[in-house]
């Protein structure tokens, strides 16, 4: 082979069969070995959660913008700037 762009193409497209080839085992063995147990931050993360959600005991709310990636807490009380997400001084 040549050491010019037919040898990368070459080594790019075994690189993208292997990585498919990796995936495609670590899905079967996925789905042989069932899901892993809850781990304590878990369990945590899932009360955090439902307390976010307004089914915990209030204290903290979901912001209207809780959907999508620019999630973030607000406080009762606290005003936020919308373009830094940060505390608003009035």
């Amino acid at each position: 082979m040549t050491d010019g762009p037919l040898r990368r193409l070459f080594w790019r497209v075994a690189d993208a069969l292997d990585y498919l080839l990796t995936l495609a085992r670590l899905h079967i063995l996925d789905a042989l070995a069932g899901p892993e147990p809850a781990t304590p931050a878990d369990q945590q993360r899932a009360r955090d959660r439902e307390q976010i959600d307004g089914k915990g005991n209030g204290r903290l709310q979901a912001s209207p913008s809780q959907r999508g990636s620019d999630a973030f807490l607000t406080l009762p009380g606290v005003k936020y700037c919308c373009a830094h997400r940060t505390a608003c001084g009035g």
